[in-house]
């Protein structure tokens, strides 16, 4: 659903390498996964700064501290940051893939399954999306089905399921999933 609006000349192939501002990926977290109530725009990227130290950055790779985080904070750490991740990486691929009206991009409340968060394209279009993170590809398999649930239970014109598999020693990858909405 999301191929023809695609910001680029080749709308066939689908893999992509995708450059990611590091204060445009903690600013897009603290807006969907923020620690404060209400936060500014500085506190939005304030909330989650320390994520900055669980990232390699003598490299031009995307590439997370995962042995480091593990054995100094525990694998519930690190479970926490590979969802912020995932989620924030999610929003980084809209926004430089398709026409996002960049203010529109907002969390969504409630309880219970439901997907991360929605915004909305330049013709008018809400995109929907549920973004995963994980450190590896058995875990990012199993997140897959739940993820596909997920988006579907907020309304939206394209639902999106977006895995992302961070890695250490090679470069992390992101599957954006769109299939259709299956119905009665």
């Amino acid at each position: 659903l999301l191929l023809p609006h695609i910001k680029c000349a080749d709308k066939i192939t689908t893999p992509r390498t995708i450059s990611i501002n590091l204060y445009r990926l903690i600013y897009h977290i603290g807006t969907i996964q923020t620690r404060r109530f209400a936060p500014s725009n500085r506190l939005k990227f304030l909330d989650k700064i320390d994520l900055i130290e669980k990232i390699y950055t003598n490299t031009n790779e995307f590439r997370i501290k995962i042995e480091e985080i593990r054995q100094v904070n525990g694998s519930e750490t690190l479970i926490s940051i590979s969802e912020d991740l995932g989620i924030g990486i999610s929003v980084v691929i809209a926004e430089s893939l398709f026409n996002v009206k960049r203010s529109t991009i907002q969390k969504i409340y409630g309880t219970g399954k439901r997907p991360d968060w929605k915004c909305q394209l330049s013709d008018d279009r809400i995109l929907v999306t549920e973004g995963k993170g994980a450190t590896s590809i058995a875990t990012s398999n199993t997140q897959q089905p739940n993820a596909l649930v997920q988006k579907t239970k907020e309304p939206g014109d394209i639902l999106i399921a977006s895995l992302t598999l961070l890695n250490e020693n090679t470069i992390s990858t992101n599957r954006y999933l769109d299939p259709p909405i299956e119905n009665n």
